[in-house]
């Protein structure tokens, strides 16, 4: 993930001499070698291009002393960490690759780094800087503000938080070639005897400020956004008909989500909690080989699937209480879809089974507690997007993900209930009144009542454009015209909609519209960037409507938005 944030640095500071288009490309940019960590990093290790130790006005323990053993790479949950011992004197740490000052760097960039304290951390302070340097010699240094990490309870999971370093280009010197990112401990004067050890994790660089612009310089656009807080580097949230939302921890705040991180260096696909309220977050679970969408229950078990292969459909007990489980793997010949969905209690969970080369595709639910597996219906055209409807779980939400009627290409939105429609039923005609075909697509089961919104795209020659109702029983309403919806979603008591919608103007920038979901009214919340998945903006409200959670590629990470409740409820007035 590193590489892509870096990708971005390279992209948003050119766009300063110019707007970059949507099909600009950069082939080459600076970077720090691993800063997943996701190689093993060793103690021994020199050289340009490795992480090292390094001492500070002292030397680094004899290779028999046991603090040595704790410069050290650890995995925890997908999340991969370097360690430094509290230091008995002077400093010690970890020391990057050296980087090469180029012209986009000498813009201005953002170092930022997650950092953990043991509970035991004591007599120590985290240092940590950057050292410029011209080729090998060093010049001077240029250090973060006070660092207090979050503290880990002995036996618990890691708590990280994510500190910056802004160095504009007025800070970097003039004569530097280079830089190193130092990660130490500092043995604090008169601070008690040294215990315990901080914890390092994923390293990126990113843009002057950690945004790149966007259109008007702004990304929030409303003063119904209190703040936006994003979510750690290389994060995003599920998709809108997923649940991501849930908390191990009471002291966390209610809206505590889940996010996804896909590593390129090792294919596993990590799980992360996030508190949006205090930034902390921990690595809760980790899949390797596992497709980027996850659904999570009451009591927290993720549902996943895995990528071809080795395709099966997996939980894992993000508690820690229980070990993950594969609750089936795909007959030879098929494969499990891309998306999957479990009840809110965990008993059963639903998925599309497909069979390409029969051109046969299957609805089926598990038990999750036997593992038996049914088949709710077959149909010759691909099911998929399939999940339990929340106002009545009896009723299951699917689609026809490509449309195999050359009149009707969008023959989309399908629901399936085993007594009311047990071969499945087409609830969405997707024609106007003219008789032009309507392209409907991305629809999100509603909670306060029987039926789905969905979007009617751009490209779609039927009209109107925009947001739709539509309900189980074949009725249809526009909630909103418009052009270039894309994703939906909508609150639990049913008076508020959001959507993701591709600005008409530059046709790059992604709008956060705030719909009233009666009378069709909008408000802009955010604008970022949207490109492939996972980076998709796909909005959630919150379960008690205080957060919007959106994507936002530009970023590379996930952004919850503190929605001002006074405003809100003004607004659906």
């Amino acid at each position: 993930m590193t590489k892509k944030i870096l990708l971005l640095l390279a992209a948003a500071l050119l766009s300063l001499a110019g707007q970059l288009s949507a099909q600009s490309r950069l082939t080459t940019t600076p970077q720090i070698p691993d800063g997943e960590f996701v190689r093993p990093v060793s103690a021994d290790a020199t050289g340009p291009d490795a992480w090292h130790p390094q001492a500070w006005d002292r030397q680094l323990p004899p290779v028999d002393d046991a603090q040595r053993s704790a410069f050290t790479r650890s995995v925890e949950n997908g999340l991969a960490f370097i360690q430094v011992p509290a230091a008995d004197t002077a400093a010690w740490g970890w020391v990057s690759p050296r980087v090469t000052l180029d012209a986009v760097l000498r813009k201005g960039f953002r170092v930022s780094v997650a950092i953990s304290a043991t509970a035991d951390y004591a007599g120590n302070y985290p240092w940590a800087f950057v050292a410029w340097s011209r080729s090998s010699a060093y010049l001077n240094r240029t250090a973060f503000a006070t660092i207090t990490p979050p503290v880990t309870p002995a036996g618990e999971r890691g708590i990280w938080r994510e500190f910056f370093l802004d160095i504009p280009a007025s800070a970097i010197p003039s004569t530097a070639t280079h830089f190193t990112l130092n990660l130490a401990s500092h043995r604090q004067p008169g601070g008690g005897a040294p215990a315990g050890a901080l914890r390092y994790a994923t390293v990126t660089l990113e843009p002057p400020g950690g945004a790149p612009p966007v259109a008007n310089g702004t990304r929030i656009r409303s003063p119904f956004v209190k703040r936006a807080v994003n979510t750690p580097a290389g994060t995003y949230f599920t998709y809108p008909h997923s649940n991501g939302f849930w908390r191990s921890d009471p002291a966390w705040d209610a809206n505590t989500i889940v996010v996804g991180r896909e590593s390129e260096g090792s294919n596993v696909l990590s799980l992360v909690e996030f508190d949006p309220a205090t930034g902390n977050h921990r690595a809760v679970g980790a899949s390797e080989n596992t497709n980027m969408f996850y659904s999570i229950t009451r009591d927290g078990r993720a549902l996943a699937s895995t990528k071809r292969g080795n395709n099966s459909l997996v939980l894992l007990d993000l508690t820690g209480r229980q070990p993950d489980r594969v609750l089936m793997t795909a007959p030879a010949g098929t494969q499990i879809s891309h998306g999957a969905d479990i009840l809110e209690d965990g008993s059963k969970a639903v998925f599309a089974l497909w069979n390409w080369g029969a051109k046969e595709f299957k609805l089926q639910e598990i038990d999750v507690a036997t593992g038996s597996v049914t088949t709710c219906m077959t149909a010759s055209w691909t099911i998929n997007h399939a999940h339990y409807h929340p106002f009545d779980p009896g009723w299951i939400s699917l689609c026809n993900e490509v449309g195999n009627d050359p009149i009707r290409p969008m023959d989309r939105i399908w629901a399936w209930h085993a007594t009311l429609a047990p071969q499945g039923k087409r609830v969405f005609d997707p024609v106007d009144a003219q008789g032009r075909p309507i392209y409907i697509t991305h629809e999100r089961a509603m909670y306060h009542k029987l039926g789905v919104i969905a979007d009617v795209i751009s490209p779609s020659p039927g009209e109107p454009r925009g947001l739709y109702e539509v309900g189980y029983d074949g009725t249809r309403r526009v909630i909103a015209e418009g052009k270039g919806y894309q994703h939906c979603n909508i609150s639990r008591d049913g008076r508020w909609a959001v959507a993701d919608v591709v600005n008409q103007d530059d046709r790059v920038t992604m709008e956060t519209v705030l719909i009233n979901f009666k009378t069709g009214k909008k408000e802009i919340l955010y604008a970022g960037r949207a490109t492939k998945h996972p980076w998709h903006a796909h909005p959630h409200i919150s379960p008690d409507g205080k957060w919007v959670i959106l994507n936002d590629s530009s970023l590379l990470r996930a952004v919850a938005l503190e929605i001002d409740p006074a405003r809100l409820e003004a607004f659906l007035k």
